[in-house]
Formats: C-alpha cells, structure tokens, sequence
C-alpha cells in the first residue's frame, strides 16, 4: 500500500502524460481531460523524474500547482475548483488527480454544465506546457 501525501505545495510540478493525437495547436487538446478527475504524476514521488515513465511515443507537459486555474462561479451560485488529490496506484507512487470540486466537495456524479465543463478543460490546458511532443506510431 503506498502512503498518501494530501499535501501539494504551490511550487510542486504536476505532469500530464499526452499521447500522440493529444496536441492541438501546441498544447494538450482541451477534449483529452476528462472530467470531474483526470491523471497527473507529481513530482514529489518521481524519484526518476518523467522520463522513467513515460510509454514510448507519449509525451508529457507540466505546470505547478500554484499555476492551476482558481475556483470559478457557477451558474448555480456555487463554487467550483480544481484540487490536485494523491492517489497513488499500484506501481505509480507519483499517481494523482485533479478532481473538479463543488463547493469543497467531490463527487464522479456531479459536473459543472456542458459550457463550464468545456472552459475547465480550456484552462487547464492554458496551464500546462508541453514539455515534450508525443510522436505518432507507424502509419
């Protein structure tokens, strides 16, 4: 069983694995996050840094935690925010989600509307920097 850390510092890099049709315009396609949690790694339990994980033709971005999108209004009169929670998984110590919560909670059944939905995804991929381009297989 891995040891969960809750605590993410501002500074901590988070990084996003991109596989290769996951790039538009030079960031991550917005349509690749998925929604209310999507994967991260942080960079606190990568004793190897990102390389030592990434699967051949994948490639990955990175942003810090102080440079996540803030807490939005939504059309409901509630709040909601971007938490980067760690959940380590067999093999992957550095496993973590950026869970969209409401209010200060989290729920896999609740999700801001179609058009929040659509500018969290927007902002998220603002945030990251593609660090290193996935590369296409063999056609």
């Amino acid at each position: 069983m891995e040891v969960i850390d809750p605590v993410f510092e501002p500074s901590e890099k988070l990084f996003r694995r991109i596989k290769p049709d996951g790039v538009l315009a030079g960031r991550i396609n917005p349509n690749t996050w998925d929604l209310p949690a999507c994967s991260v790694d942080r960079e606190k339990f990568l004793a190897n840094g990102m390389l030592s994980v990434l699967p051949a033709g994948h490639g990955f971005a990175e942003t810090t935690v102080g440079n996540l999108p803030p807490p939005m209004a939504s059309e409901d009169q509630g709040i909601w925010a971007i938490i980067p929670v760690h959940a380590p998984e067999n093999g992957n110590a550095a496993h973590s989600e950026l869970r969209l919560h409401k209010d200060g909670l989290f729920s896999e059944k609740k999700k801001p509307g179609s058009l929040q939905r659509k500018q969290w995804k927007e902002l998220l991929s603002l945030a990251f920097t593609v660090m290193i381009e996935p590369q296409p297989g063999p056609g």
